[in-house]
C-alpha cells in the first residue's frame, strides 16, 4: 500500500479518488482518458470504466499499456484482475468489426477473429440481418446499417463504420 496514491480501484469497475491527496489533479486528468466521472462529493469522487470509455481511449490511440500503466502508477493497492481482464478484452474488440460499403443494395461486414465471429453467429437477431458472405464477412442490407450498429453494440462490439455519407437533396 502506498499512502502517497490517490487512487481506490475496485473489482466492479469503479475507482474512488482522494480528492486531498497532493496528486488528485494529476489523476483527474489522467482519468479522464479512460474512465467517466459519476459521483463528485466532496471527499471522494467516483469515476467507472465502461465498454464506451474504453473504447473512446482506443479511438484516441490510448493502449492497454498506456491504461494499466496510468492506474499502477495512481492506485494504491493492486489493480483487481477482472478489471484488467475487461480493459483487454474491451480494447480487443475495438476495431475488430468494419462496416464497408459494398453495392448499392449492400455493405460489408467485415469481422477480425474466429472468437469474435462465433459471438456474432450466436446471435439470431445478428443472424436475421446478415448474410454470410466469406469466411470472415457478412453482407448487411444497406436499410439496416443502423440496426446492425445497435445490435452489435449490445453485443459488446463497436462497429468501425467507414461507409462515407451521401449528400442528400437540398431543402
Amino acid at each position: 500500500m502506498n499512502q502517497d496514491k490517490p487512487l481506490f480501484v475496485q473489482s466492479d469497475k469503479t475507482m474512488l479518488l482522494d480528492v486531498h491527496s497532493p496528486r488528485a489533479e494529476e489523476a483527474r486528468v489522467r482519468l479522464s482518458q479512460f474512465a467517466e466521472l459519476v459521483k463528485s462529493p466532496e471527499h471522494m469522487h467516483t469515476y467507472q470504466v465502461s465498454n464506451i470509455s474504453i473504447w473512446n481511449a482506443a479511438a484516441m490511440g490510448k493502449g492497454y499499456k498506456d491504461i494499466i500503466s496510468t492506474l499502477e502508477d495512481l492506485s494504491r493497492f493492486e489493480i483487481p484482475q477482472s478489471l484488467l481482464f475487461f480493459i483487454k478484452d474491451n480494447l480487443d474488440r475495438f476495431g475488430a468489426i468494419k462496416l464497408t460499403p459494398y453495392d448499392n443494395d449492400y455493405h460489408l461486414l467485415t469481422v477480425k477473429g474466429s472468437l469474435f465471429k462465433a459471438q456474432i453467429i450466436s446471435s439470431k437477431t445478428l443472424m436475421a440481418i446478415l448474410q454470410p458472405f466469406s469466411e470472415d464477412s457478412f453482407l448487411v442490407p444497406w436499410y439496416k446499417r443502423g440496426e446492425i450498429k445497435i445490435q452489435l453494440i449490445k453485443l459488446g462490439f463497436p462497429t468501425d463504420d467507414l461507409i462515407p455519407l451521401k449528400k442528400g437533396e437540398k431543402l
